[in-house]
């Protein structure tokens, strides 16, 4: 909302290292968990561990603001917090990857930017966040 209101955008754990991961891909690894299940005659272990991209929550929001800039015309500033307290794990992460090789989410990026920016025109950001 920040950045459709002009604004930087604010990261208040930069610090922390989690695994973000694009819906699809995300969405993908539970299917075949579902599969696995189906398939099975026995019981399966009920274990999904996907893994997509890996990083400090800072370099994830600087690479989310070099996708969508361009393609949302936007100046996707970043602000990041210098985060001295952490209640949670600084890491936690899974260790199944689940993005293809040689991944670069153009396409993700794409749709990702292209519904946010529906939702803009829309005005659904007009009220509180």
């Amino acid at each position: 909302q920040a950045w459709f209101r002009g604004e930087p955008g604010r990261v208040l754990t930069p610090a922390y290292v989690r695994d973000n991961q694009p819906v699809p891909h995300l969405a993908d690894a539970y299917v075949r968990l579902a599969g696995r299940l189906l398939e099975s005659d026995r019981p399966v272990k009920l274990d999904a561990r996907p893994s997509g991209l890996v990083g400090t929550q800072g370099d994830f929001a600087k690479r989310l603001a070099a996708e969508a800039g361009p393609r949302l015309g936007l100046a996707c500033d970043l602000v990041l917090n210098n985060q001295v307290d952490f209640p949670e794990p600084r890491v936690r992460v899974n260790d199944e990857p689940c993005l293809p090789s040689g991944w670069r989410g153009e396409a993700f990026f794409d749709a990702y930017t292209n519904y946010y920016a529906r939702l803009a025109a829309g005005g659904r950001f007009n009220g509180p966040a």
